[in-house]
């Protein structure tokens, strides 16, 4: 007797069920990860890449091709006597050098501390001296510009390179001369790869501490992404810094789901919607500032039809922004594309919310930030920690999966921030039914005017509105009289010009007394961090310069 499922098992891919263990994480990790993805996915193309790299031959990178790298640059850091557990500061080029080293260093049993490669050298060094690591791997270019001499950095014990550089090991030279490869570190789940620095904006720079499971929870389910139909992603554009948690969480994702990815180590507008257009590509991966930008350079003017899923992170998208991009693009006939954006931070090792924009003329909320991805659970709290009903904004606490295990080096910040599993984000939200949280934005940008509380993300929401306006940055500006007033930089839209005197009169129209800028700065574009995040600390000195 036929067993009525065996025609369905036939229709099944052969690999599908070492896809359900990879989306379960059935003994992954980050340091078997290309290992595993290899073994699955075999000849698939993993990366497209333009740039030149020290570590990829050809211009396209299999995942049997990817593995191969890995393995054997983590076979030459053993040979190099690195320890379990040492930290190694990662500091070559942003692009695909910089995820396969990355993953090289987990896989030879180390933590690494990845270092934006354009961050100035005392900064780079500030890193360095605050994880303590005492091994460095660059290339020429970042040892030349980055780095620099090594007498500033006599903690480091072992220099490498992925290339010839004066007094370093020449990694990519021996990785090529490796004959038997070593086998992956074994690491349990809970085990601490990663010590990801914060930004520094608000103060000294922290690193959280990431585990296996924290960085491959939310990530690990894009392995079940179905083959062969219409809504299948093949193809992605990304270029994001991957020494950001965002960079380096969606690289990782686009392997688990089998999405060859046209990683860019740099991001212009025009090259991308070139890509996108002319590729037909499936799915973008951005920040908010860089599809301002690609709007500017006349993405409504390109067939972006190809584009099924368009996401975005790390800072707030405008709901307008994001609803023109989704018209842009389609499923399939006339429905648009998805919209997915994503709330996380490096404390969380990636997403903890997301929401979808909704198609058509349907909206959102004002100010929905999204719902929490299972199994991760959110509550807002008091000053003094207490839990807060549903409707009162406080601040947003997050428990799950990608919490990370503490900052490094640092139990007083590590006690502010973790309370029994919790994290306390910083931002203030409020939980409306069924779990729906509403962003209100973050608790030190909180603007206080005459008794009431001013929220720069909903005064740029509407200043955003304004129809010669392409982005807005409100802040507090300190005043001698008044202690802070409220500040508004805004960048004009392409061809349009835009006078303090207009925008102060349009704000008496549009916008209540207390939430009304006092000072306005109209500027080209705003001074921005290596995530392309506004650096409001730089946006402050520009007016007091306007203002000298």
């Amino acid at each position: 007797m036929a067993r009525p499922l065996a025609p369905l098992r036939r229709a099944l891919p052969a690999f599908l069920p070492r896809r359900i263990l990879l989306a379960l994480r059935r003994d992954l990790t980050i340091g078997n990860l290309t290992e595993r993805l290899a073994a699955v996915y075999g000849d698939r193309v993993a990366f497209r890449l333009e740039e030149r790299s020290a570590l990829a031959r050809e211009r396209e990178m299999t995942f049997n091709d990817v593995d191969q790298v890995v393995t054997r640059l983590a076979t030459v850091l053993g040979k190099e006597g690195l320890p379990l557990g040492e930290l190694v500061a990662v500091v070559p080029s942003n692009g695909i050098d910089f995820l396969l080293t990355f993953l090289a260093v987990v896989r030879a049993g180390g933590i690494a501390v990845p270092v934006n490669p354009i961050l100035k050298r005392e900064e780079v060094r500030t890193l360095i001296e605050l994880s303590e690591a005492t091994t460095l791997i660059g290339d020429p270019t970042t040892f030349r510009r980055t780095v620099g001499a090594r007498s500033k950095l006599p903690e480091i014990e072992r220099w490498l390179s992925l290339g010839r550089s004066e007094g370093a090991v020449d990694l990519a030279a021996r990785a090529g001369k490796v004959r038997a490869p070593m086998p992956a570190v074994d690491q349990p789940a809970d085990t601490v790869v990663a010590v990801m620095y914060t930004s520094g904006t608000t103060g000294r720079p922290k690193g959280a501490r990431l585990t296996n499971s924290g960085l491959l929870a939310m990530l690990s389910p894009a392995a079940l992404q179905p083959t062969g139909l219409p809504m299948t992603l093949r193809s992605a554009v990304t270029a994001l810094p991957v020494a950001h948690i965002m960079g380096l969480s969606a690289s990782i994702a686009l392997m688990l789901g089998a999405i060859s990815n046209r990683m860019l180590a740099h991001f212009d507008a025009g090259h991308v919607l070139d890509l996108i257009e002319n590729e037909k590509v499936d799915a973008f991966v951005g920040v908010p500032a860089m599809y301002r930008a690609m709007l500017d350079a006349g993405a409504e003017d390109r067939d972006l039809t190809s584009v099924k899923v368009w996401a975005s992170g790390a800072d707030v998208m405008p709901r307008a922004l994001a609803k023109r991009f989704q018209q842009m693009g389609r499923i399939g006939g006339p429905v648009p594309a998805l919209f997915f954006e994503g709330y996380g931070m490096v404390e969380l090792a990636g997403a903890a919310m997301a929401k979808v924009v909704p198609p058509g003329p349907l909206e959102l909320p004002k100010n929905f930030a999204g719902m929490p991805i299972f199994p991760y659970r959110v509550k807002v709290v008091d000053k003094r920690g207490n839990d807060l009903p549903r409707g009162r904004t406080g601040e947003l606490c997050v428990k799950g999966p990608g919490v990370l295990e503490g900052y490094h080096k640092d139990p007083g910040a590590t006690g502010k921030v973790l309370k029994g599993g919790w994290l306390r984000t910083g931002d203030l939200a409020r939980i409306g039914p069924l779990g729906t949280v509403f962003f209100e934005g973050r608790q030190k940008d909180v603007i206080k005017v005459g008794g009431y509380s001013v929220f720069p993300v909903e005064v740029e929401e509407e200043i955003r509105r304004h129809p010669k306006v392409s982005d807005a940055a409100v802040l507090a500006i300190p005043d001698p009289t008044k202690g802070n007033v409220v500040g508004a930089a805004v960048v004009p839209k392409k061809g349009k010009k835009i006078t303090e005197g207009e925008m102060t009169k349009w704000a008496k129209e549009e916008l209540a007394a207390y939430r009304r800028p006092k000072r306005w700065l109209v500027m080209k574009d705003f001074p921005r961090g290596s995530t392309r995040k506004v650096d409001k600390k730089k946006l402050v000195k520009g007016f007091d310069e306007a203002s000298a």
